[in-house]
């Protein structure tokens, strides 16, 4: 399973009637700050806190005192009242930082009282904290809602309108189930919100809301109101409203032109397109926890990615250009929360030995300055940036009202200048050259890519012009679904390296380069990356976006091109086999020789060389394991392809290189499952052999697990030994006297649950 953030499941945009709107004036509310504190970076004197620096609120500052609390420590009612608490206080000041499981979460408070100065103190009781904190409130009043949880109704909508009133009134907000702890607190009750309809609160409230901001947040989720809350915004899902047809529309036509809506939705496809028509500019930040926190930082004024460097590349025939591009960098909770340690993405081992660009969103240069410094700092020479879809938020240019779209741009490059970004990834359902023009019009914007249509390939690696700047169609990706009549290309990285292989050399012809989009929640994770640039014909070089747009400007004719007049999927015949290994030889050949022939595995740091690996999915795990038959120790081996029937990459893996001696003859394995252990394991041996056209070997050892050994067609073992204690005994006769690698591996086709192998001993005589 996925989890819940992940999202962009199509790229497949609908197109529907563009509706008009309005943009009421709205005003600003003058901010007191402490000794310490972060000045606003506006000093406006007005009735709602402003929307700085043209689209997104900020905070006026952090408090001298930070009160801390876990939502580990909270239940979810408990959660969403600190959290109301929080949004209120940051009005003025932030005062309150929650935080969740995350590393990454928690590791931001620290990272930003290093740099301000200011005291934590820490909670475990919601209560204690609101106690500590209510002298700093403006009402000792609280507005009553049900959850979801007091509800049992998933569709219950009153937190979301309790939010509404908690940022006009100031008022805490108290699930029902909380309202006699709130009332011994010392707070009195004001309104209860549970029986209102998202029309009555927006009724009675519309006037008094900050009409820059609109937030859209499924009832179940607790986070992310904080920051709504703080800008006075209104609050709602509209996802879940069935007896009101138009309240959406009239929503979206009250709200300011270029009005972020932040959140998410059920429907990506549908809420990004009716917003565009509506002039709002989508955020997907759901799950982003202590916004209204972390908005109160200000870093300097330019941010920059230092460590990048960017080369001067003469255009070479005989060579492909590529350039690849993660995706999902406007998903603003996925780069404050697991983004930056996650070996899948940033934390990656494999980030820096290649180019990459990676996208990111403007957006966070207002809502979490730490962050995108962070990121950056990060940054190695290979690791370029670009704007994620479609700038400072994420629109569909083609559906987006034209009127909008100037003042659009404008923010998106001022945006991108505060972020140290020249080059903006648009999303769109299909080619509107004129919207081009918009962005191409603004100094800071150099150029860009279009990711068009489903999966981003409809663009078909074409190039259009517009002042005098590229746009540059992704042309190939790295994407997995259930889709094979695109996974049979699009789903398998030596099949897209088959494709780009072939690909013209020609740097006068847009042919003879391409963008690749790597889609970050199914194979563009960076142990697939770094498996598919290894894949590449040596004649293809990679570049980052940046460079890549330099070359097409200098290069090729400023004329429009819809594709890439080169070769289509259906032209590669035939197509290249499905490649299981876990890596190749030309990579491990040098691994150092072990000296042991006895492995027990002890602890962590008694391995005897063996390297630990795992495949680059969500559950993929290989560690050191305290459990043992003999009390030792063992190594885990886990994962799964989450009902990937296609993908026979191994989960995990653990490798070993050993000059064999001639008598060595015999490879011995004790193992166990987990309990649910019906899963895959193969023993793969490399060799070195001069007399082989490569210099080596490979075979698949299948004569240790008894009569009866089932094997699928890479050679795996269909384990169905569960947690029973397995020894598995293979011959190494082929292998005596040679130079031979020992890869262990396990691999699951199932939903993530009990795929564990735990190898207890290897033992080699």
């Amino acid at each position: 399973m996925r989890n819940n953030w992940l999202r962009k499941t199509m790229g497949l945009l609908l197109s529907v009637a563009v509706l008009s709107g309005c943009n009421p004036a709205s005003s600003n509310e003058t901010n007191t700050q402490e000794s310490g504190s972060v000045p606003p970076s506006s000093s406006s004197t007005q009735a709602n806190p402003p929307i700085q620096s043209g689209v997104y609120w900020r905070s006026p500052g952090i408090a001298d005192t930070v009160y801390a609390i876990s939502s580990t420590n909270m239940s979810g009612d408990e959660m969403s009242m600190i959290t109301s608490v929080q949004g209120i206080l940051a009005q003025k000041l932030s005062r309150v930082y929650v935080y969740d499981g995350t590393a990454d979460s928690k590791y931001w408070l620290s990272q930003l009282q290093s740099k301000k100065g200011f005291q934590v103190k820490e909670y475990t009781d919601a209560f204690a904290l609101l106690n500590d904190v209510k002298t700093y409130l403006p009402s000792k009043k609280f507005v009553t809602y049900k959850s979801v949880a007091t509800s049992g109704d998933n569709y219950n909508l009153s937190i979301d309108h309790a939010a509404t009133v908690s940022g006009v009134e100031g008022w805490i907000m108290v699930d029902s189930s909380l309202v006699s702890k709130a009332i011994g607190a010392g707070f009195a009750p004001g309104i209860d919100v549970s029986d209102y309809s998202t029309r009555q609160i927006f009724e009675k409230y519309k006037s008094r809301l900050n009409n820059q901001l609109l937030l859209n947040q499924n009832p179940q989720k607790a986070m992310l109101r904080d920051y709504s809350i703080a800008a006075k915004a209104f609050c709602g899902y509209m996802d879940y409203i069935t007896d009101d047809s138009t309240i959406r529309t009239e929503i979206g036509q009250w709200a300011a032109k270029n009005a972020p809506i932040i959140g998410w939705t059920e429907n990506e496809v549908n809420f990004v397109s009716v917003n565009s028509t509506l002039s709002l500019v989508t955020l997907a930040a759901d799950w982003a926890i202590s916004l209204s926190f972390l908005s109160g930082y200000s870093p300097a004024a330019t941010l920059s990615f230092p460590n990048y460097q960017k080369r001067k590349i003469t255009a070479t025939k005989g060579k492909h250009y590529l350039a690849i591009v993660m995706s999902d960098g406007d998903n603003v909770q996925w780069l404050e929360r697991t983004f930056m340690d996650d070996t899948r993405w940033y934390g990656s081992p494999r980030r820096g030995s290649f180019p990459m660009t990676w996208t990111i969103s403007p957006a966070l240069a207002d809502l979490a300055p730490n962050v995108m410094e962070t990121i950056y700092s990060r940054g190695t020479a290979n690791d370029d940036f670009m704007a994620g879809p479609s700038g400072v938020g994420y629109i569909n240019p083609s559906e987006y009202t034209e009127s909008s779209l100037p003042d659009y741009a404008g923010k998106t490059a001022g945006y991108m200048a505060r972020s140290g970004l020249s080059s903006v990834n648009l999303i769109d359902s299909f080619v509107n050259q004129d919207c081009l023009s918009y962005f191409a019009s603004q100094d800071q914007i150099k150029g860009g890519v279009w990711s068009l249509g489903d999966y981003y390939l409809e663009g078909k690696g074409g190039v259009y012009w517009s002042n005098d700047k590229p746009f540059v169609a992704v042309r190939d990706t790295l994407w997995r679904d259930g889709n094979y009549s695109h996974n049979k290309y699009y789903g398998f990285t030596e099949r897209v390296a088959q494709r780009i292989n072939n690909y013209k050399t020609d740097p006068s012809d847009i042919s003879g380069y391409t963008v690749l989009l790597t889609h970050a929640w199914s194979i563009g994770t960076m142990e697939y990356i770094n498996r598919f640039t290894r894949q590449l014909d040596d004649h293809v070089e990679l570049v980052s976006v940046d460079e890549l747009l330099d070359l097409v400007k200098e290069n090729v004719p400023h004329k429009d091109e819809e594709q890439a007049p080169d070769i289509a999927p259906n032209d590669i015949d035939p197509l290249c086999a499905i490649d299981s290994r876990a890596f190749y030889w030309k990579d491990v050949k040098d691994y150092p020789l072990a000296t042991e022939r006895e492995f027990e595995f002890s602890s962590a740091d008694d391995l005897g060389g063996w390297s630990l690996n795992c495949g680059g999915l969500e559950y993929d795990k290989c560690s050191w394991n305290s459990w043992s038959a003999s009390g030792k120790g063992s190594i885990l081996l886990d994962g799964s392809d989450l009902n990937d029937k296609m993908d026979a990459i191994p989960n995990s893996y653990m490798y070993n290189m050993f000059q064999l001696g001639s008598d060595e003859s015999k490879l011995e394995i004790l193992c166990k499952g987990g309990n649910n252990a019906d899963t895959f394991f193969r023993v793969h041996v490399y060799y070195e052999d001069a007399s082989l056209a490569e210099g080596y070997g490979e075979d698949i050892l299948k004569d240790g697990y008894g009569d009866g050994a089932t094997f699928d067609d890479y050679g795996y073992y269909e384990r169905a030994d569960g947690s029973n204690l397995t020894t598995y005994d293979f011959s190494l006769s082929k292998y005596a006297g040679k130079k031979t690698l020992i890869s262990l591996e396990q691999d699951d086709d199932g939903d993530g649950s009990g795929e564990q192998i735990f190898i207890d001993y290897v033992h080699i005589s």
